[in-house]
């Protein structure tokens, strides 16, 4: 196993890893570990139409919310990794989601933050920004987005949490 593409997170003593290796559908689940023990708490997999490839974890409350490649965003239980809720977006995704309050943020690489209910995934939001964005931070305040195609062309901005750009 190694850890997640956006580095091992550790949370309440438990460490979602990405397995190295394929399971019988394609896919590279996710696996909670105790941090202290190294023992399996739960696996995380599902069977879609493309490989589950996760791109981020991150624990907030009572769920784990894991992005992955092709533009999921899923939600599971943290005590027992059950899926609760997907959601899908038009474009792949690279980093890890960001949770505030009661929204779950995530980038998608074809220029668009998409917010979305923490509790059902419902979307509440989709705001358009420049391709590659990834969120660099993200408070009550707002949220902090970074990005762009090349070095030369970065740029940074922040938008208020109702999508408002500051």
């Amino acid at each position: 196993m190694r850890p997640t593409t956006d580095g091992p997170r550790v949370s309440d003593e438990i460490l979602y890893l990405e397995s190295e290796q394929e399971n019988q559908n394609g896919n590279y689940p996710v696996i909670a570990v105790t941090a202290a023990e190294g023992s399996e708490r739960w696996r995380f997999s599902v069977p879609v139409d493309e490989p589950l490839v996760p791109t981020g974890v991150v624990a907030s409350g009572d769920a784990v919310y894991i992005t992955e490649y092709s533009g999921w965003l899923y939600a599971v239980d943290r005590v027992d990794g059950t899926e609760r809720w997907r959601y899908s977006t038009d474009g792949e995704t690279r980093n890890r989601p960001v949770v505030v309050d009661d929204s779950v943020y995530f980038a998608s690489m074809d220029g668009n933050v998409n917010a979305v209910d923490a509790t059902g995934g419902d979307r509440q939001r989709k705001q358009a920004v420049p391709p590659r964005t990834k969120i660099a931070a993200g408070n009550r305040q707002g949220l902090i987005v970074r990005g762009g195609n090349d070095e030369e062309n970065q740029h940074f901005s922040a938008y208020t949490p109702d999508g408002t750009e500051l």
